[in-house]
C-alpha cells in the first residue's frame, strides 16, 4: 500500500473504502481519485472495520421472538390478575367501553390523553371477559412488537446475544417504570421503535 499525503491506498480494498459508507466524504473521494487513492477506515491499514448486520434471518427473528415472549410473559404475568394495577388504565378501559356503547370521547368522557389510547382500550373489550387481562394481552403484544424493534436496530451493531440482552432490558424497564400494565408509553413505544 502506497502512502500519499497522510492517505492510504487501499485501491485493492475497496470494501474500506470510508466514502462509500459516508456520503459525506463523496467530495474527498473525488480529490482522492483524481491522484488515484482512495479514504481509508480509522482502523488503520492492517484492521478490517466492524461488520454490521444489514440483514437479520427469519430464523434468528423467530428465535429471538420465542426469547422475549418468554422473558416478557415471566416479566408480566404476576401482573395479569390484577385488575388495579393503574387508574389511569381502569379509566382508559372505561372510556374505550363507554366509545364502544356509543359515547363520544372529550364529549360524554374527558381525558387528555389522544383518542387512539382509548381506541386500542376499545379494541381490547371486543376480546370479552371485564378487559383487564384483555388489555394486558395487548399491551404485551406492542411490548413484543417493540422489544423486537429494539432487537433489530440493535442487531445492527451488536451480535445476537447483545441484541437480545438490549431487547429483553426493555421489557424489564417497563416494569422498572410502572409499565407492567397498559399505559400509553407501552403502545406507543412500538412506533418509535419503527420509525
Amino acid at each position: 500500500m502506497a502512502q500519499h499525503e497522510g492517505l492510504i491506498d487501499n485501491a485493492a480494498e475497496p470494501e474500506r473504502c470510508l466514502c462509500a459508507r459516508n456520503p459525506l466524504k463523496m467530495d474527498q473521494q473525488a480529490k482522492c481519485s483524481a491522484v488515484g487513492l482512495r479514504l481509508t477506515t480509522m482502523h488503520g491499514p492492517s484492521s478490517k472495520p466492524p461488520v454490521l448486520a444489514t440483514s437479520v434471518s427469519w430464523r434468528e427473528t423467530a428465535i429471538a421472538l420465542a426469547i422475549l415472549l418468554l422473558v416478557a410473559l415471566a416479566a408480566r404475568l404476576a401482573t395479569f390478575d390484577n385488575p388495579v394495577i393503574g387508574y389511569d388504565e381502569q379509566y382508559y378501559l372505561l372510556v374505550g367501553d363507554r366509545m364502544l356503547q356509543g359515547a363520544l370521547p372529550y364529549v360524554d368522557l374527558f381525558d387528555r390523553k389522544p383518542i387512539g389510547l382509548f381506541l386500542i382500550y376499545g379494541f381490547a373489550r371486543l376480546f370479552g371477559g371485564d378487559g383487564f387481562l384483555a388489555y394486558k394481552l395487548v399491551a404485551l403484544g406492542f411490548v413484543l412488537v417493540t422489544s423486537l424493534g429494539v432487537y433489530r436496530v440493535a442487531r445492527r451493531w451488536s451480535g445476537p446475544v447483545g441484541a437480545l440482552a438490549a431487547a429483553s432490558l426493555l421489557i424489564l424497564w417497563y416494569d422498572f417504570m410502572g409499565g407492567e400494565g397498559g399505559q400509553s408509553p407501552v403502545f406507543y413505544n412500538a412506533l418509535m421503535v419503527g420509525a
